[in-house]
């Protein structure tokens, strides 16, 4: 969720993999469908495209900062 220039709120899970298969139960759990989700291009966001508004960062992720595969089971 983004208030004015901010994250609001942020959820995290570790799930099995990066496939559509693993990532639709937390979509499903924490999204909401007319939210605009904006995320890198990997592939595993592809097939969820059909059910929530996803859509391409334009821009590289800059050095320091999290995204959404970055973050692992360590």
């Amino acid at each position: 969720e983004r208030k004015n220039k901010g994250i609001g709120r942020m959820y995290a899970r570790v799930i099995k993999d990066g496939s559509s298969p693993s990532l639709r139960p937390f979509f499903h759990d924490h999204m909401d469908k007319n939210a605009e989700i904006k995320t890198d291009e990997w592939r595993g966001y592809r097939p969820l495209k059909a059910t929530f508004l996803i859509s391409n960062r334009s821009h590289q992720v800059r050095k320091g900062s999290i995204s959404p595969r970055c973050i692992e089971r360590s």
